[in-house]
């Protein structure tokens, strides 16, 4: 920055010298153009030492303009599962569109659920934000320091990566900061309350409410309960269909899953253990016919999914079909993956799906009490699997060494825009996405050299790692592998 500087001092001071040579070839002449070059000079020398002094104050502080400002710097979120209705607009826009799974959101992003709808956004560094029916939320801040949700409406469930930054999700004049893993916020025109499932919440950084109780900041209908931590029974968690599917989400990630907290005393069920997959296409009705002829079910994979196709024989089915999925034969409803259509006159079906994984297929006749009548045979059909775009990398490799305190620092051949994932393990290799073996920290600068220290997650000894360069949602380039003693 300070030869730029002095390159630019240096060509205004040869074109003023220049001018007064070519214009002015009287002494006199001379000398009051020489003068103007000392004035120039003078101006020039303190705005590169004013800039000097700003860039040293902010290299001191760990931020710079570009840190602060960068688009780049700011992690994103993924859509990665969407139940019913969910829409979105972007930063200035009016006009609300229909998201789609697999969708990047980032900073600024509104997202709603209708009356039928849920929602989950998987962020960068590993949290999960979901929204139940009817639900809004605005993703207010995604700076990799400071992470800021606002609850606009309804029911949003976060499960929190824990981490030296702030997780913080606002419900009007409210801030709830995490200070563990697992809470959920409410939003309505009569309640704003907290419930904390895991660890603790901050409400305002005034008050601690501690895992298994709930809080009113706002209660329209009771005032006297505001103010005073409640504890959560086991019989209100059981009772709330949206805390019974997060844990069941929960328990199936590896990260969350030795954190349930008080979300521990919920007896799962084989139909709320499955209710990620279960969606459903018209209302339930009322009970009625009782099972008779017989359904014959095809299928084959496609493109987007498996499609699926039946015909029915003295068979009635005012209520609709459920079809059931599994990676075992047979499948039943309830307790397995399903799928309803309440139309009487369906015979076809596409279930969007791109895992690669083989399953099992059956179609039922549904009595609208809960159960199936007549079942067609089973077929297995293996899903058509997503292909994966290979990641465009700008670094051609990078090195990496142990500081022997529990960091490790890099060097890097290209530029890493959107930062760094030092990954780390007991087990060789470990990687991001994380094996259930391995942690990460992420570095959202590009200019970073020197991690953080890392957690003797599992137990202490010796831990691999790993330094990556990120290229949101995957790594490209690798580094090599340094043993450390944490």
């Amino acid at each position: 920055m300070s030869e730029k500087i002095n390159s630019d001092k240096d060509k205004v001071i040869s074109k003023v010298v220049s001018e007064n040579t070519q214009t002015n070839p009287k002494p006199k002449s001379n000398k009051r153009f020489l003068w103007a070059g000392i004035i120039v000079f003078a101006i020039i020398s303190i705005i590169a030492v004013t800039t000097t002094v700003i860039l040293y104050k902010n290299q001191n502080s760990g931020e710079t303009a570009a840190d602060n400002n960068s688009d780049s710097s700011k992690l994103h979120g993924e859509l990665i599962y969407i139940e019913g209705t969910v829409e979105y607009k972007e930063k200035d826009k009016d006009d609300w569109e229909k998201a789609k799974e697999g969708m990047v959101v980032s900073e600024e992003f509104i997202i709603r659920s209708a009356d039928d709808g849920k929602a989950i956004i998987n962020l960068d560094d590993g949290s999960a934000v979901r929204l139940n029916n009817s639900s809004e939320i605005t993703l207010a801040s995604m700076n990799p320091d400071k992470i800021v949700i606002s609850n606009n409406q309804g029911e949003i469930y976060t499960r929190v990566v824990e981490s030296e930054r702030e997780f913080i999700v606002n419900v009007e004049d409210t801030s709830y900061i995490s200070l563990g893993t697992a809470y959920k916020t409410t939003n309505s025109e009569d309640v704003n309350k907290v419930e904390v499932y895991h660890s603790k919440v901050s409400v305002n950084e005034e008050i601690s409410v501690d895992e298994g109780n709930r809080y009113y900041v706002k209660n329209s209908s009771d005032p006297a309960k505001e103010g005073v931590p409640v504890e959560l029974t086991k019989e209100e968690l059981e009772s709330d269909k949206f805390v019974v599917w997060n844990k069941s989400l929960d328990e199936k990630i590896s990260d969350f899953k030795d954190k349930l907290g008080v979300l521990s005393q919920i007896q799962s069920t084989p139909e709320t253990a499955n209710s990620e997959d279960n969606a459903t296409e018209g209302t339930e009705p009322s009970p009625t016919p009782t099972p008779t002829g017989s359904i014959w079910l095809t299928g084959s994979a496609t493109e987007s999914g498996v499609y699926l196709a039946w015909s029915i024989s003295n068979l009635d089915a005012p209520y609709g079909f459920k079809i059931v999925k599994s990676t075992y034969a047979n499948p039943v409803y309830p307790g397995s993956y399903y799928i309803y259509l309440s139309g009487s006159g369906s015979r076809n079906y596409t279930w969007a799906m791109t895992d690669g994984v083989t399953y099992h297929f059956r179609v039922c006749q549904y009595l609208g009490n809960g159960t199936c009548g007549t079942y067609s045979n089973d077929i297995v059909v293996t899903a058509p699997a997503k292909a994966e775009q290979p990641p465009v990398s700008s670094v051609s490799s990078i090195s990496a060494s142990s500081n022997g305190n529990g960091t490790v620092s890099w060097s890097v051949n290209g530029t890493a825009t959107m930062g760094f994932k030092v990954v780390w393990s007991k087990v060789s290799g470990p990687t991001y996405p994380n094996r259930g073996t391995d942690r990460y920290l992420y570095y959202s600068d590009s200019n970073t050299r020197t991690s953080g220290v890392m957690e003797a997650f599992d137990g202490p000894g010796t831990y691999y790692v790993r330094v990556c360069e990120y290229l949101g949602g995957a790594c490209g380039v690798y580094s090599n592998e340094v043993a450390v003693e944490l």
